[in-house]
């Protein structure tokens, strides 16, 4: 069964109907909202090949059955008071310090590595992170990865206390670090769209209409304009881009071959058996494990895997990796029930992260943060290590802010 019209239609209904609701009634966005719109761009855009139209059927379902699933909590917004946890912020105040310092060092190699900021700028991030960066990592990227959250909760909580001038300047700073470093362009928009969702949700639902049409046209128009700029930006060529090339739908609709390359999994898994829920339980333990210490250590990202097995090249040997969604990585899982389960336990990761960090001073932005961040995996795999690694984060915190001598 191939897509037709009529599944197009679900998706586009299905977020225009989220959407409204969340702009209304919720006033707040919902992750099932987020991977409605997502999917819909997926099946929207016509694929030059074969693709199944049960496994998108069946994505619809598992992101409609999500919704009953997200957190109760109404709104994120920065208008609340400061938690009474000045032992947690305190700590949260240090480790912030310290990742800016490691920001700091990281900034300044690689402007040194290039010999000044504009060619720092015009490198080629694709070839540094796909001809062996994937499968190497360093110990301050590595500090970075763990620590870079926090940096949302210290800004959030220097909003609260109204020290604005001290949380526009780490916004700054957090944007100037990703425009250098970032392998890819939508860490940089999430962080960018940080003030504006605040400022959204805190007009009137009426007004959140208008200008959620007006802002919604607006956005769509440099979404695609940007993402074709960081593409060759990220490729070390964006300077060549023409304005004809900037707004080309053609371009963007090139990197959005999902339905395509869905097919070629499932093409690949009828005579092949499934893994088993193994990358869901035990991959992201193997994780913890740095390579350093297991030169064998296998591969643990579900996106790296597939590539190997479906796509038939080698990580790290330059090319683009190709990723199948969290419904493909449900099906490489467990077939069909898993294209309904992805999505589910994505939204169960959502809802489980706002309960840990509940009581955590400025958690607000570091939630609207993490509900931007989880875009990425919509198309890639669940963040089930990154969210393994924040429970370890909030549990030493906690336990430390418990010491009597704090």
């Amino acid at each position: 069964m191939a897509i037709n019209a009529a599944v197009v239609f679900m998706y586009g209904l299905a977020f225009a109907s989220s959407t409204l609701f969340d702009v209304l009634r919720r006033g707040r966005l919902c992750l099932g909202t987020l991977m409605f719109g997502v999917t819909w761009l997926f099946v929207l855009v016509p694929s030059p090949r074969a693709d199944d139209g049960v496994f998108w059927l069946l994505a619809w379902i598992g992101i409609f059955l999500s919704l009953f699933f997200e957190p109760h909590s109404k709104c994120f917004r920065l208008g609340d008071k400061l938690n009474n946890q000045q032992s947690i912020l305190w700590i949260i105040r240090g480790i912030s310090m310290c990742v800016l310092f490691v920001m700091f060092l990281q900034v300044f190699e690689i402007i040194n590595r290039f010999g000044g900021l504009s060619m720092a700028l015009q490198r080629s991030r694709v070839d540094e992170y796909l001809s062996g960066g994937i499968l190497r990592g360093s110990l301050l990227s590595g500090v970075v990865y763990a620590f870079f959250p926090f940096l949302f909760f210290y800004m959030g909580a220097l909003f609260q206390e109204r020290n604005r001038v001290q949380a526009i300047s780490i916004y700054a700073l957090i944007i100037f670090y990703l425009i250098l470093k970032a392998e890819t362009r939508l860490p940089i928009i999430f962080v960018f769209a940080l003030p504006f969702y605040f400022m959204y949700f805190s007009m009137k639902p009426v007004s959140r209409v208008f200008w959620g049409g007006v802002g919604g046209t607006i956005g769509a128009v440099i979404f695609v304009a940007f993402v074709n700029f960081g593409a060759m930006v990220r490729s070390g060529v964006g300077k060549d881009l023409t304005w004809d090339e900037a707004f080309s739908l053609g371009r963007f609709t090139e990197q959005l071959g999902y339905r395509g390359w869905v097919f070629d999994l499932v093409s690949h898994f009828q005579n092949v058996s499934f893994d088993y829920c193994y990358q869901w339980f035990v991959a992201p333990l193997i994780n913890f494990i740095p390579r350093a210490f297991w030169s064998e250590k296998p591969i643990t990202s579900s996106s790296n895997r597939l590539h190997e097995l479906v796509a038939g090249f080698e990580v790290g040997d330059g090319n683009y990796i190709t990723t199948y969604t969290i419904f493909g990585e449900g099906y490489f899982q467990l077939g069909y029930l898993g294209v309904v389960l992805a999505p589910i336990l994505l939204v169960i990761l959502f809802r489980s992260t706002v309960f840990l960090v509940r009581n955590f001073p400025g958690n607000q932005v570091y939630l609207v943060w993490t509900l931007f961040r989880y875009i990425p995996f919509i198309r890639a795999e669940l963040p089930i290590f990154a969210f393994l690694v924040l429970m370890v984060e909030v549990w030493l915190i906690n336990f430390i802010a418990r010491l009597r001598w704090m």
